[in-house]
């Protein structure tokens, strides 16, 4: 990982949590990546067999990856914005959302963790990855790859740069084996994404 900028985690949730809601899964850059991401956590979810899982997502936004499976699943979702999380429970109402500091959470636990584009934001991505992987049977994580860091990308929300083996690495601090993973251009970013389970 190489530093972009530095936040403490008051001036990092300070920031994010007054961007507004933004629906990823109806933009035109970002639907690609979300269409990808649900495969992943679909392919997560047949991994483990059949029956109600428990899916929890942090950074969660608007739910656009695991809102959609909440009829059928148990979908927890965290983020620090406030509108995206009322946004997030006016689509998927039998979704649990909520507004919390996620470097502050505790770890609950779970079948699967999606981590999708929020660890290049956080002070402190691996103490994330160090508390909250071991409590999951299976984890899919998503970040841009090899970011510049005189990037303006994404209205300059990045505080790190992460390289794809930064995304294998999430894994291995986690104690999971990685089972798929891509690298696919989104605009002018490239995006790794990837799943692994709980070995």
């Amino acid at each position: 990982m190489r530093a972009m900028k530095s936040r403490t985690v008051l001036e990092s949730v300070n920031h994010h949590a007054v961007l507004g809601a933004r629906v990823y899964a109806e933009c035109g850059i970002q639907k690609f990546r979300i269409e990808k991401s649900r495969r992943f956590l679909a392919h997560a979810l047949e991994g483990l067999g059949p029956g109600r899982k428990t899916i929890v997502e942090l950074g969660c936004g608007c739910m656009d990856i695991s809102g959609p499976l909440s009829t059928f699943h148990e979908v927890i979702g965290m983020d620090c914005n406030p509108d995206a999380v009322k946004k997030a429970k006016e689509l998927y109402p039998q979704a649990v959302a909520s507004v919390a500091v996620l470097e502050e959470v505790e770890p609950i636990p779970g079948d699967v963790l999606v981590l999708c584009e929020v660890l290049e934001h956080l002070n402190d991505p691996g103490n994330l990855v160090r508390k909250w992987l071991p409590k999951f049977k299976a984890a899919v994580i998503s970040h841009p790859i090899d970011e510049p860091l005189d990037s303006g990308l994404s209205a300059g929300d990045h505080c790190w740069s992460v390289s794809e083996n930064d995304l294998r690495n999430w894994y291995a601090i986690g104690g999971f084996r990685l089972d798929e993973i891509e690298i696919f251009p989104m605009g002018s970013y490239r995006i790794g994404l990837a799943r692994g389970v709980n070995a």
